[in-house]
């Protein structure tokens, strides 16, 4: 039997797979700094219609409590296990054939907020890191979010060191449904493998979602999978950003 901890909500099942726009990167080791977005997004000045030529179409729209229109775009570098050859699927860069039954993701997220004229007024970043395992049984592990220094680096993180970064945080923060599984193991939690633990199942749309929640808290209107409201300009200037 799977014991699951819930840190990953409801929105896992229909949602957690879903095909947001995302742009990954190459299979090399680097992932960027999400932050330099910055360079070309001023708030009170940069057009939506400017920043979806920056980085693509918004992968995530919503409207905060506020009744501020916010867009969301997820950067991602993912790999098998193995690191294995990249692969195309249609305008999505997927990268990293799955050669085991394991990929890990790097996620940065960024998050425009709009005035009534689509003219950006503030920016807000975060991102998660993640293992995803995929055969007849499909959950996460040691999901944990992103630190500042983390969005700011260039580096792609590995399984090793998501494992390794995860495991520190929680025998730092001792989360009480890890306390609980630790139990139920007979373990400390400092003896806890990687795989003790499965969370439900989360993709990238998931995580943009849960960007969203932890940018905004509560939101509304939102609509996922935004891809068909491609326009011709989207991502024509994303070189500039290193995508």
């Amino acid at each position: 039997m799977f014991k699951k901890i819930t840190l990953c909500s409801a929105l896992v099942s229909a949602v957690a797979l879903t095909g947001c726009t995302v742009h990954n990167t190459t299979s090399s080791d680097n992932l960027i700094d999400i932050y330099r977005v910055e360079k070309f997004v001023t708030p009170g000045k940069t057009t939506l219609a400017e920043v979806r030529e920056l980085i693509g179409t918004p992968g995530l729209a919503g409207k905060t409590l506020q009744g501020k229109d916010f867009v969301g775009f997820a950067v991602v570098g993912e790999r098998s296990y193995g690191e294995a050859a990249a692969r195309g699927v249609g305008d999505i860069l997927s990268f990293g054939l799955i050669d085991d039954d394991e990929k890990h993701f790097t996620q940065k997220n960024v998050y425009f907020v709009l005035d009534d004229n689509k003219v950006v007024q503030d920016i807000k970043f975060n991102g998660h890191a993640y293992i995803m395992h995929m055969d007849s049984k499909t959950y996460n592990l040691c999901q944990r979010q992103l630190n500042e220094k983390e969005l700011r680096s260039t580096h792609k993180l590995t399984k090793d060191e998501i494992i390794n970064s995860w495991k520190k945080e929680i025998i730092e923060t001792k989360p009480s449904s890890i306390v609980t599984i630790a139990e139920d193991k007979k373990k400390p939690i400092e003896e806890l493998a990687y795989d003790d633990v499965f969370y439900p199942i989360c993709g990238q749309a998931c995580y943009l979602q849960h960007g969203a929640f932890e940018a905004f808290g509560k939101y509304t209107n939102e609509e996922l999978n935004i891809y068909g409201g491609r326009q011709p300009n989207d991502g024509s200037k994303k070189a500039l950003l290193g995508l």
